[in-house]
């Protein structure tokens, strides 16, 4: 069995390593985005397909009662901002994706030995930098989908120079791919995307397994047990403790507060087999939407619908449909390590009551 260990200082890497994987494709999409829609032959005004209003440097498209926002934005040395949201029924932005397009007319594909003999002097001249909402490549390939039959076949056929020099080189691995895909990222590129993200939770959840006994332990002797004490630190923004599941498997609880962030914790319940060791792994995504109340006892008595549970006879990771899984794997991993490392050593024993705080929408 394969395990990723990590630690407050490699938990970071480690997330990137599989839910930033697919940045390269990313960076790729909106370097061709802009070609078409922001080119050397101007502003792209729609078709029978496409609805398209500009509004000075910020672009919506509307398809079948759905609609994105690409939004622009000058930055110092010729560089700029790019950034994509589905449009919600609110008319509020929910991200997709982000980047920097870089005007470096200097560095060449030959320079950086990428690409072959053909390609030596193909610039990184407008390409991109970017990364992937948490959660939302799935649907960034669905917005491509959506865009590229509007997409003229000269800027679908172009794959050299479009991914900024500092992911280049990985992207160059999905050149084949994305031409599969008609020159996009789509369904291959998905699949693979999809196969990366719950690998990699799979290695992170059996360094958990090894790990999580230790800290539940700490966590009930020191009274940190929900509904009596809270174990907090770091101000009193990071706060964990357990939850008494009453049939013999085990729950932790945690959340960080400070991020200003709907999405600020996780529960996790180990179900233990008849010798005591961990058969499976359910997680639940603490977010803004319900009461902290609700979410507990729903997990106790066993109703609530995980965002993510890993099956470990079967080694295989399953991840509720839309973003909840995501985050639920990333907030558990980031807050598990520093959990481990910081509570018990800078920890401070409170009633449980939840303190007042503010916190924003996921950007």
């Amino acid at each position: 069995m394969s395990k990723t260990s990590f630690d407050s200082d490699t938990v970071l890497p480690m997330l990137d390593a599989f839910q930033g994987h697919s940045n390269p494709l990313v960076s790729h999409g909106l370097n061709r985005l802009l070609a078409w829609l922001d080119g050397p032959d101007g502003r792209w005004s729609g078709d029978d397909r496409l609805r398209v209003t500009w509004q000075t440097d910020v672009c919506t498209l509307e398809h079948c009662g759905h609609a994105w926002r690409l939004s622009l934005e000058p930055l110092p040395k010729g560089k700029r901002t790019v950034k994509l949201a589905r449009v919600g029924e609110d008319g509020g932005a929910i991200s997709l994706a982000s980047g920097k397009e870089h005007p470096s007319k200097g560095l060449t594909w030959g320079l950086f030995e990428i690409g072959d003999d053909d390609e030596a002097d193909v610039t990184f001249e407008n390409s991109i930098d970017g990364e992937v909402a948490v959660g939302a490549f799935e649907e960034f390939c669905d917005f491509m989908d959506v865009v590229r039959p509007s997409i003229p076949q000269p800027i679908l056929d172009v794959t050299a120079g479009t991914v900024w020099v500092t992911k280049a080189d990985e992207f160059a691995d999905f050149r084949e791919l994305v031409l599969h895909d008609g020159g996009l990222p789509g369904r291959l590129c998905k699949v693979v995307d999809y196969t990366k993200q719950v690998l990699g939770a799979r290695d992170g959840l059996l360094s958990v397994i090894d790990r999580y006994e230790t800290l539940a332990q700490g966590l009930s002797e020191r009274g940190a047990i929900w509904g009596d004490n809270i174990l907090q630190y770091n101000d009193g923004e990071n706060r964990c403790c357990t939850i008494a599941m009453g049939d013999g498997s085990v729950a932790l609880y945690s959340e960080h507060i400070g991020g200003g962030f709907a999405q600020r914790g996780y529960i996790a319940v180990f179900d233990l087999d008849s010798r005591g060791k961990v058969a499976s792994v359910s997680g639940y995504l603490l977010d803004d939407q319900e009461d902290d109340e609700v979410i507990v006892a729903a997990v106790v008595d066993r109703t609530a619908v995980p965002a993510f549970r890993f099956d470990v006879a079967s080694q295989k990771v399953e991840l509720a449909e839309g973003r909840k899984g995501h985050y639920a794997i990333r907030l558990m991993f980031l807050q598990f390590a520093y959990d481990e490392e910081y509570a018990f050593e800078d920890g401070e024993l409170k009633p449980s009551k939840r303190p007042k705080s503010t916190r924003s929408p996921t950007p």
